[in-house]
């Protein structure tokens, strides 16, 4: 790796984690309803209610030790994170908040390495995608909350880039217990996590194209479904003994009654096209920036930075799928049978991932990008990737590093704005 992007991706972690323990410290704690910490209060009393050694159920929410405030309604989430941060459930909230911070850091180090896995060549794209993760503003205030979603992102991430070596180096079954134990501990983060298995099929039908033997990879296989199998089989059972199913999503329903539903705001806008529309920008502009109020989180009003700014992030992305178009037509003479069969999975993942989210906005109204974020190494390994091939010879004389620097200054503006709310 050059000495230059070595000092780069020095700089890209100290300055997100300068961003993120900037909006640890200073911005309002405790709440639930802020955009740029979702459902904070929620999850801060699902890790104490661990911590005193107790998992919250429906008939047992975890107590919000804030007069007038319901109990949590995040019981129906898995228990890993709320495991790993139980620890420090006495240090206070900004100390949970560090939890994050920490995981962040190894999430953005986890798209430097696997993109340095896809393409060794070129040091400047693995930092390029790392800086667009560690610079996207709505990304940077999660890996400063208390909230599961970034370890989700990094076991979703780390599974992609233990199937990269599995294609790279061999299906061994060390890789085949890595990609068991990963996919184990994202199904135990958030139920999203599932989402792993339909992509663990297309993983192994990429193998299987690439030489890999059918019998070995049928063993390997079925040694990663019984390892995910164990390390999470307890988690369905307690759920069918609870609410009698494996997934509570008939109890969820039910809780969630109240939350407002899709229909109602598409009859409102006269359509679901208006619907549809409205939630695309929304969704849009929330991945890359949003936060709120102190009086608009009450009811959990987002607000969003000046409209130019994300006609910056639109510019970006519109020059990434320009790219991306490109190199579709050039895919042939530009990757190797490996990168192509990872640029495959890339775009699948991002298709899984969104399609959860489509299925989810079509029956509750959540406009929230972050639901995108178990993507975030593919969304950003096919950005740099269209990034670099839109820029050409530009990308070898500095265009990284003043995406990264523009992107950087807009983090910035971000953390100004919310921390001076």
């Amino acid at each position: 790796m050059e000495r230059r992007w070595q000092i780069a991706l020095g700089c890209v972690l100290i300055v997100f984690t300068i961003y993120a323990l900037l909006h640890a410290v200073t911005t309002p704690r405790g709440a639930t309803g802020y955009q740029d910490a979702p459902d904070e209060a929620a999850h801060t009393s699902v890790v104490r209610a661990v911590a005193n050694g107790r998992l919250p159920s429906r008939g047992n929410p975890a107590p919000v030790p804030h007069e007038g405030t319901p109990p949590s309604y995040e019981w129906h989430q898995p228990p890993l994170y709320y495991v790993l941060a139980a620890p420090l459930a006495g240090a206070g909230a900004v100390a949970l908040r560090c939890v994050n911070v920490v995981l962040g850091l190894g999430a953005v180090l986890a798209i430097w390495w696997g993109v340095r896995l896809f393409d060794p060549e070129d040091s400047a794209l693995a930092v390029a995608a790392a800086g667009i993760a560690a610079f996207t503003p709505t990304h940077i205030a999660l890996c400063s909350a208390v909230t599961n979603d970034i370890l989700l992102e990094l076991l979703f991430t780390a599974t992609l880039i233990a199937v990269m070596g599995a294609a790279h180096s061999g299906f061994t079954p060390g890789r085949a217990g890595w990609i068991g134990l990963f996919i184990a501990g994202a199904i135990l983060t958030k139920t999203t996590g599932l989402l792993l298995l339909p992509l663990l099929g297309i993983a192994g039908v990429t193998l299987l194209s690439q030489g890999a033997g059918a019998k070995a990879l049928l063993g390997r296989g079925i040694y990663i479904l019984m390892i995910i199998l164990v390390g999470t089989g307890w988690w369905f059972v307690r759920n069918r003994m609870l609410y009698g199913e494996i997934l509570p999503l008939r109890a969820f329903n039910e809780a969630f009654g109240g939350t407002m539903q899709a229909s109602e705001v598409a009859r409102a806008l006269h359509g679901w096209g208006a619907y549809a529309r409205h939630m695309a920008l929304g969704t849009f502009c929330s991945y890359w920036a949003v936060f709120g109020t102190r009086a608009g989180s009450r009811l959990g009003i987002p607000e969003f930075m000046p409209l130019e700014l994300y006609g910056a992030y639109a510019a970006l992305v519109a020059a990434g799928a320009y790219g991306l178009a490109r190199l579709h037509w050039e895919r042939a003479s530009r990757f190797s049978a490996e990168q192509l069969g990872v640029i495959r999975l890339s775009f699948a993942s991002v298709l899984v991932v969104a399609a959860a989210y489509i299925l989810f906005i079509l029956k509750y109204y959540q406009m929230q990008g972050r639901y995108l974020y178990p993507a975030m190494f593919p969304i950003s390994l096919l950005l740099a990737l269209g990034l670099r091939r839109t820029l050409g010879p530009l990308w070898y004389k500095g265009a990284p590093s003043a995406i990264l620097f523009g992107m950087g200054l807009m983090a910035g503006g971000f953390m100004m704005i919310v921390t001076g709310r």
